[in-house]
């Protein structure tokens, strides 16, 4: 600002505006650019204006005298209470403190300072706004307000900064509290109802007498649920996403995702090419390749226990216990295990009852070619010679 020919006085004057801005957005449950740290600081310009003054104008803009005035009204019974002397408060900031330090209830230090649409009604509820803020100010039903326990307002910011970073690492639908479950269904609607349980704990209202720094971080969580709410509403793959993967755990199974599912069905293709040409251990290392992307599926399995058959890795009668372990919850997972565990019986001397593996087969898909084959076969070794 100051490069395009505006004063220092007037960059500072919009700077600590802005920071009202920010800071009475944040104070409302809106995301807030402003961090705060701890520093020395040596030398500084002076400004004709004090900067509080000028962070009350920018909380104008945000949470105007009006506002502020409404949301106290079901405390204005409520005593007023004000410690120490702070320094660099303007005059009617300054004012404010001092009258908030004779514990004054908020119904009558409001009568006596002006009626709504007068200068001084604006000063004075901007004022004890921005002090309340800043937590030199505070309210509380007693004839005076009891003393925070330091140790307490400590637990409570470690708290509230341990919801932060959860909400900040977890996926947006589990920061709005939903775990998993096999039978979940959820809509827009829902997610607002997820976000009014999750957020309704920390809600402005809810630390109105809190201290600044308790109210400023509480009010964080607010927005950053607020946000993870508007995420998954204005993107409905990714709730539709979320809900699968949800659904996914719920089960007991791994997450997997869609473009990790279609490369595993590739490589399973593949292995079924090389396992065709007889090149056994490629075939065998697709499969494996196939099971890392996707440990879910189970036609993976039941292919890998026939390679390790064919491999000499275990007996036929190992990997048709195998298979036959497997949780199949497909038509086309029962009939590839059903025909791969018929020719393991073959191949251990059990035509009988690799027979009726390959019926079990052409019940469940009548024109599989591969069992109608083996079946043939088979009957033909058993049928009586002429």
């Amino acid at each position: 600002m100051v490069a395009s020919g505006v004063s220092l006085q007037e960059a500072y004057a919009a700077a600590a505006a802005t920071l009202g801005r920010e800071l009475a957005g944040s104070a409302a449950g809106k995301s807030s650019r402003v961090q705060f740290v701890e520093q020395d600081v040596r030398g500084g310009l002076p400004l004709e204006v004090d900067v509080l003054d000028l962070v009350r104008e920018g909380f104008r803009e945000v949470r105007p005298a009006e506002k502020v005035a409404r949301s106290l009204e079901r405390k204005a019974s409520e005593r007023l209470q004000a410690e120490g002397r702070p320094a660099g408060l303007g005059p009617w900031m300054m004012r404010v403190h001092g009258a908030c330090q004779k514990s004054p209830r908020l119904v009558d230090l409001a009568a006596d300072n002006g009626q709504p649409g007068t200068a001084a009604y604006e000063r004075f509820w901007l004022s004890l706004d921005l002090l309340m803020e800043l937590g030199l100010v505070q309210l509380g039903s007693g004839s005076s307000v009891a003393r925070r326990d330091p140790e307490q307002e400590k637990q409570r910011l470690e708290s509230l900064l341990r919801r932060i970073q959860e909400i900040q690492r977890q996926p947006a639908i589990e920061a709005l509290g939903q775990g998993p479950d096999p039978d979940l269904k959820l809509d827009a609607e829902a997610v607002d109802s997820l976000f009014r349980n999750a957020a309704g704990p920390y809600h402005p209202d809810q630390f109105m007498d809190e201290p600044g720094r308790v109210q400023r971080l509480a009010a964080h969580v607010f927005a950053l649920l607020n946000e993870r709410r508007e995420e998954l509403q204005d993107r409905p793959e990714l709730l539709a996403q979320e809900v699968e993967r949800l659904r996914c755990l719920g089960r007991g199974e791994v997450w997997v995702t869609e473009d990790m599912r279609k490369l595993a069905r590739v490589l399973f293709r593949e292995a079924r090419g090389l396992e065709q040409a007889k090149h056994w251990t490629k075939a065998r290392e697709k499969v494996e390749r196939a099971m890392e992307l996707d440990p879910n599926e189970t036609l993976f399995r039941v292919q890998l226990a026939f390679l390790r058959v064919v491999l000499q890795e275990i007996s036929p009668a190992e990997g048709v216990r195998d298979i036959d372990a497997l949780a199949l919850d497909s038509v086309g997972s029962r009939v590839e295990a059903a025909f791969r565990s018929g020719r393991l019986l073959r191949m251990a001397g059990n035509s009988k009852k690799a027979l009726e593996r390959f019926d079990r087969v052409l019940e469940m898909a009548p024109d599989h070619v591969g069992a109608m084959r083996e079946a043939r076969l088979l009957r033909q070794r058993a049928s009586p010679k002429a």
